[in-house]
């Protein structure tokens, strides 16, 4: 081989060289585009499980988001592969960076809407103790029990009335004595008697001075005008879900009862059967509807919404001014709204005497939800309570919402036109609650509940997420497990579901309120459109399809 052809082999090997080199640099590495969608494929991982974790979006949708997700990470990896291919590959880079930053976004609010679902959800265990307190006058020299031992009590007739007893028999241990007793229909009459001296000392329950301070607004500051000198925390009595503990007066004990302010008939536990009647007449006295039952409670049930007004906010125990069971059945979708008037005339199931369904709100949810279903036959599985302060936050931060207004009236300094208006959270708080301006004021006003309660909902749909939920906390609480709440809120976005309401009426009159000792106005109930709302719930619960 010559001198030339030598020097000729040993350039093409080193082109040839080169050229490999080239060919390798020109593929480029892989690794930035593993990285990209590895930390792409983990963030759309982490916010598909926090998605499922919510809950709260039906089976068809999951599988969208979940379809467009695997479209976006192939098609991020497709286009980083090749870090050589700038153009490409600062494409897919500057994809990842938007769909992550929405990923993030995305999981923030997911995690936030469960957070908060989980903070509005309460235990359902009963209280198992009741704190009594005495009170005396401010005035009084009395600073201990052994001061009065010759001076009367005031005690509530027949609410823990098992609990007072035990008190009572324990004061009169330690003074060595026997008490003397005057009871009163409510807590509210037993103050007013410890104020005008008719008793000089009054046992009930410890937070009564704030529970009573909206109604004796006359009488000024309860605190400077009363005062506690001695508590007592009681085991509460356990009694049937169907059965309130015996209210017939007691005569027996450490004590010896010299009056009482009972304006009916004595209080009796509530009846199993109906008395034989006329069933559009009202029963004479507190007596169970036919039971209606669910077949399967996490498909079919009942939520009692319950919202209160009250200056110290979201409290356990206050008057109950909406009363509506949502019966729901998520087999047939369906969901039945009954709405009760806050002065319906009915017998409590916790004490046996009738009064106005919201004074019943000072026994707790749970006399209500006891007390309605007394009137309807129904269990409420659930409870669902919001303070109208907390309501109007709520409005205002969606930005107001869109109500129908069904007749032009004025109410609390604003004017409502007929035809749908755009309200903020004052203006639809006093649409919601006003009765004055009509005849039959309590069934109007129930109507106008559920107006607002539509609009707020089709307005959350379209409200800035992050804002609503901040506006909730302190406003809501709701004793539905969360698995419920999920599913049920599942399958009302998939659509398809029929929402009726229905408002049970009467005639007004002026009656006696035990819980107020003195005559008021109160609903006495249409017990035909009782027997009518009893109807459509039963035929829910069996599936039919239901109107009102």
């Amino acid at each position: 081989m010559t001198k030339n052809t030598r020097v000729r082999s040993s350039t093409t090997r080193k082109e040839i060289g080169r050229k490999r080199i080239t060919r390798k640099k020109s593929k480029g590495s892989p690794l930035p585009g593993a990285a990209i969608s590895t930390l792409f494929l983990v963030l759309e991982l982490w916010f598909f499980v926090r998605l499922m974790r919510l809950g709260m979006l039906p089976g068809k949708y999951m599988a969208l988001i979940g379809a467009a997700l695997v479209i976006a990470g192939v098609l991020v990896w497709f286009l980083c592969r090749n870090s050589a291919k700038l153009i490409r590959f600062s494409v897919g880079t500057l994809l990842a960076l938007i769909i992550a930053g929405g990923l993030t976004y995305g999981t923030g609010l997911v995690d936030k809407l469960y957070n908060t679902v989980q903070e509005l959800i309460v235990e359902t265990t009963e209280a198992k103790q009741v704190q009594l307190a005495v009170f005396v006058r401010q005035d009084d020299p009395a600073q201990a029990l052994d001061a009065l031992e010759s001076d009367a009590f005031g005690i509530e007739r027949s609410n823990n009335r098992d609990e007072t007893d035990k008190t009572l028999n324990e004061i009169a241990t330690e003074l060595e004595t026997h008490l003397l007793i005057k009871e009163y229909d409510g807590f509210i009459p037993a103050l007013r008697g410890l104020l005008e001296g008719e008793v000089r000392a009054a046992v009930l329950e410890a937070d009564v001075l704030e529970m009573a301070a909206e109604m004796l607004e006359d009488r000024g500051d309860l605190h400077t005008l009363l005062r506690q000198i001695s508590a007592y925390h009681v085991e509460k009595e356990t009694v049937s879900p169907h059965h309130a503990s015996s209210t017939v007066p007691r005569t027996s004990g450490r004590y010896v009862i010299i009056g009482t302010t009972a304006k009916e008939s004595e209080a009796t536990t509530p009846t199993e059967t109906e008395p034989e009647q006329d069933e559009n007449e009202l029963p004479d006295g507190p007596v169970w509807a036919p039971a209606i039952e669910s077949t399967d409670e996490s498909r079919i049930f009942t939520i009692y919404i319950q919202g209160i007004d009250s200056r110290r906010g979201l409290v356990s125990k206050s008057l109950s001014d909406v009363n509506i069971l949502a019966v729901v059945n998520m087999n047939s979708k369906q969901v039945l709204l009954i709405s009760t008037p806050r002065d319906y005339y009915v017998y409590f199931a916790n004490t046996g005497q009738r009064d106005k369904l919201t004074h019943n709100g000072w026994g707790g949810v749970s006399a209500l939800m006891e007390t309605l279903r007394m009137l309807y036959g129904v269990k409420s599985n659930y409870y669902f309570r919001m303070d109208f302060k907390g309501f109007v936050r709520i409005i205002d931060a969606m930005g107001g919402v869109d109500v129908y207004v069904d007749r032009a009236f004025s109410a609390q300094g604003f004017s409502f036109s007929k035809g749908t208006q755009h309200m903020s959270g004052t203006q639809a708080l006093a649409f919601a609650r006003e009765r004055y301006a009509f005849g039959g004021g309590d069934a109007i006003r129930g109507t106008h509940q559920m107006e607002v309660i539509k609009a707020v909902l089709y307005k959350a749909m379209s409200s800035n997420l992050s804002t609503l939920l901040s506006s909730l906390g302190g406003a809501f609480e709701t004793s539905m497990p969360y698995d419920t709440i999920s599913s049920a809120a599942a399958s009302l976005l998939s659509g398809g579901w029929n929402v009726v309401s229905y408002n049970v009426g009467g005639r007004g009159s002026s009656e006696y309120s035990p819980a107020l000792g003195f005559n008021a106005y109160v609903m006495w109930p249409d017990q035909e459109s009782v027997n009518y709302a009893r109807s459509l719930i039963r035929r829910l619960y069996n599936g039919e399809r239901v109107s009102p």
